[in-house]
């Protein structure tokens, strides 16, 4: 039997399966049964492994490399190996039960059989997808690295670095950092405030200031009791009635000062 190629040689990457074939020739005057066998039976596929030929005819055997789950140096050796075993079978016709009666064939005509060695070659070539792929990563990732740094804005004048960030609504306006809110407005974080008493921060009083405004205010509150209660205890024959003064009362009079007062305080 004459086997074709010698050498069974792969090409590729080697992370998908690869097909080679083999033609056997029976050079004999009688049918051969033959059988292929491998060193790495789980990396290939031999369709057909046992079969029969006849006299003068030829055999296509195609050899399936599984493929590696990882690509393959371009150094790589391969160590794999084929034998072919081939016998006479006279007596045997039946060429899909080859394989289940190989021992029994092979018992009884081996001495008249033949063996043909075959080494496997691989020659690792580099993907073009996978270059392609990787080349478009980088670039993908190089704009996007250049992106970023477009996005980032940085202020000379300021401690921070202010990057930008899409979840922020354009819409909302910037709330001046040189004002305070009221403390006595109440915030819903939910809501948009609609009214805010603000006032300038170099507006607003001094607590030295208003310590003093307020002692001014009770000892002109303390006075202007003191004269109420002075003005209550004077004799009816005063000329100038102690209930109304320019047609106010005293009482009513002293009341609207206070109020004056703490408006003023609480408003300046």
């Amino acid at each position: 039997m004459e086997v074709h190629p010698s050498v069974l040689t792969y090409r590729g990457t080697f992370v998908e399966p690869l097909t080679e074939y083999l033609t056997l020739t029976n050079t004999t005057s009688e049918p051969l049964a033959f059988k292929v066998k491998t060193t790495a039976p789980k990396l290939y596929c031999v369709r057909p492994n046992a079969s029969i030929i006849n006299p003068g005819e030829k055999a296509e055997i195609s050899v399936i490399l599984q493929g590696y789950t990882t690509p393959l140096p371009k150094d790589f050796k391969c160590k794999d190996k084929f034998l072919i075993v081939s016998c006479p079978c006279p007596d045997f016709t039946d060429a899909s039960k080859v394989a289940e009666n190989w021992t029994t064939l092979y018992q009884q005509n081996g001495q008249n059989g033949a063996q043909k060695k075959l080494r496997v070659n691989f020659i690792v070539e580099g993907d073009v997808r996978d270059d392609t792929h990787i080349n478009e990563t980088s670039f993908a990732n190089a704009t996007q690295n250049n992106m970023t740094a477009h996005d980032t804005l940085v202020f000379p004048n300021e401690d921070t670095t202010f990057a930008h960030d899409k979840s922020i609504n354009p819409n909302v306006s910037v709330v001046n950092p040189n004002v305070s809110v009221n403390p006595n407005v109440s915030v819903n974080p939910d809501r948009t405030i609609q009214e805010t008493n603000i006032l300038p921060l170099e507006e607003q009083p001094k607590p030295a200031e208003l310590k003093s405004e307020l002692e001014d205010s009770n000892t002109k509150i303390n006075t202007l009791s003191e004269k109420l209660d002075s003005n209550e205890k004077a004799p009816e024959s005063i000329a100038v009635s102690p209930e109304t003064v320019s047609g106010v009362s005293l009482p009513f009079a002293a009341l609207l000062v206070i109020i004056a007062l703490l408006l003023g305080w609480y408003i300046f």
